[in-house]
């Protein structure tokens, strides 16, 4: 003779079989949830890594240039080329004859590097432009610039104390920095990128 069972769950077992699957979900949930803050992460890290090196491109590019004056100066133009207009910790500004024509009132001729230290901001002006344009900061809302500073060497590479007062004494700058991102809720130690790169100038006589 066969007995049958029909006995169904306890509440006991119906709890604990609850509390199983409840742990396996969470458990899926938080595995979910680290995948997609370390995407996150990689995405602002690699975006980190571009903005830098597109802005050490930009800087280093013109720098290079700073004072370049191939066919000398001529001192009747209405914006003469002067070279290195000033420099601090947080401002260059500098001529380039562009066009060869002895003088630094051609589009582009002009450049001053700004950096605001209130907004972790740097911008870019030339003589073309009205306004100083942000290249770097939370204009883009995901990156902003922080220990932003210009160094100045002169020609045996010893660093000039008061570059402001020995404009004609500068040979090579130094750009040290670093990116972070905006968004607090992420790890900013973990992602910071530093920035730090030396760039000679070109034209070692300044025309001035």
């Amino acid at each position: 003779m066969i007995v049958q069972n029909n006995k169904g769950l306890t509440a006991l077992e119906l709890l604990v079989a609850t509390a199983v699957l409840i742990t396996i979900l969470v458990g899926f949930y938080v595995a979910i949830l680290s995948s997609t803050r370390t995407t996150d992460q990689l995405q602002i890290h690699v975006h980190l890594q571009e903005t830098a090196r597109s802005l050490m491109n930009i800087i280093s590019r013109d720098i290079r240039m700073a004072g370049s004056a191939p066919n000398g100066v001529d001192d009747t133009c209405s914006v003469v080329c002067e070279g290195i207009i000033s420099a601090d910790t947080n401002n260059f500004e500098f001529t380039m004859d562009l066009d060869g024509d002895m003088c630094c009132d051609g589009p582009g001729e002009r450049i001053q590097y700004q950096y605001d230290d209130d907004n972790n901001e740097l911008c870019r002006k030339n003589s073309s432009s009205a306004t100083c344009e942000v290249i770097v900061g939370d204009q883009d809302g995901s990156a902003e610039l922080t220990n932003f500073s210009f160094i100045y060497y002169d020609h045996d590479g010893n660093e000039i104390i008061n570059p402001g007062l020995n404009l004609d004494q500068i040979a090579s700058v130094r750009v040290v920095a670093e990116l972070v991102p905006i968004d607090e809720s992420l790890t900013q130690a973990d992602l910071k990128v530093d920035l730090n790169f030396h760039v000679n100038i070109r034209n070692m006589t300044l025309g001035r």
